[in-house]
């Protein structure tokens, strides 16, 4: 299995995930978030907020989750 990758998140005021009826029909919204982890072609994501809570949520396109996000800085580039 191969390991996880971490990104620094940071710059993100905040995190939401989109999750269709099929799935759980609601946004999960994430404040502060600092630190991701994700495998590649994954189905699952962990957070790491500011408060230090995790939140573990499906990866981008996993049972049609969609991810979105609102910089800090939005005059800095989208980072990926």
């Amino acid at each position: 299995m191969s390991q996880l990758i971490q990104k620094d998140i940071s710059s993100e005021a905040y995190r939401e995930v989109v999750c269709p009826a099929t799935f759980c029909n609601h946004v999960y919204h994430i404040d502060d978030p600092q630190t991701m982890w994700f495998r590649p072609g994954g189905s699952t994501i962990r957070i790491l907020d500011k408060t230090g809570m995790v939140h573990l949520v499906p990866g981008p396109g996993y049972l049609g989750a969609i991810h979105r996000w609102q910089p800090r800085d939005a005059t800095q580039p989208v980072q990926f």
